[in-house]
């Protein structure tokens, strides 16, 4: 939230405004979705956390698909605003 300032949003944008840019530079840097990476860590260590096999399991697959396929549209997203 702090590097990504105006240009984060839950939703993913499918029209550029002027004010968009590529974030490239702090935590960027390291990972290209670093809210989805805390969530799918969180969320599956918390299981771990708990000794509960069965909802690691479903929750590793769950979000997995979940942030496979959003990544996979906001990718594309971001190709079409900024190219390469």
């Amino acid at each position: 939230l702090f590097t990504a300032r105006h240009n984060f949003t839950h939703l993913i944008q499918d029209e550029k405004r002027p004010e968009h840019t590529l974030v490239t530079n702090g935590v960027y840097r390291i990972a290209r979705h670093p809210s989805y990476l805390g969530f799918f860590l969180t969320s599956n260590f918390n299981q771990v956390m708990l000794l509960n096999p069965v909802c690691l399991i479903g929750f590793s697959i769950v979000t997995w698909k979940f942030f496979y396929d959003r990544i996979i549209y906001e990718e594309w997203t971001l190709f079409r605003f900024f190219g390469k």
